[in-house]
């Protein structure tokens, strides 16, 4: 297994694609190196003053987050847009188990019984 980070770039407003990076880790230096490496050949920081992702620590922490690490190396800080729905996720997982119990069911891939054999 491989696992890898991929990150896609996108520009607002209009949705525009402006590339995509596979950072060396996941640590949020090189995550936020390679946003930063990936916009400077497309003029884009000039026009950046927002970041957004996954609601996760490594992404969102305010001294080390990779959000953190692309404000160090663009010079100024940006407004900070983290995915909402992962914020809610956590707590109606809780509360769901809380009121129905553990998960037992595996998540089956199509053709699978429930050995999870195809």
């Amino acid at each position: 297994i491989i696992k890898e980070e991929h990150i896609s770039i996108v520009g607002y407003p209009g949705e525009v694609y402006l590339g995509h990076s596979t950072p060396d880790s996941g640590s949020a230096k090189d995550v936020g190196g390679s946003v930063v490496k990936r916009l400077q050949p497309t003029y884009s920081l000039d026009l950046t003053h927002t970041v957004g992702g996954d609601n996760t620590p490594p992404n969102t922490g305010w001294k080390n987050g990779a959000f953190r690490e692309v404000e160090l190396l663009v010079g100024w800080e940006l407004q900070r847009n983290p995915c909402v729905i992962h914020l809610f996720e956590i707590p109606l997982k809780k509360l769901f188990i809380h009121y129905d119990g553990p998960i037992l069911q595996l998540a089956l891939n199509p053709g699978q019984d429930q050995s999870g054999k195809a």
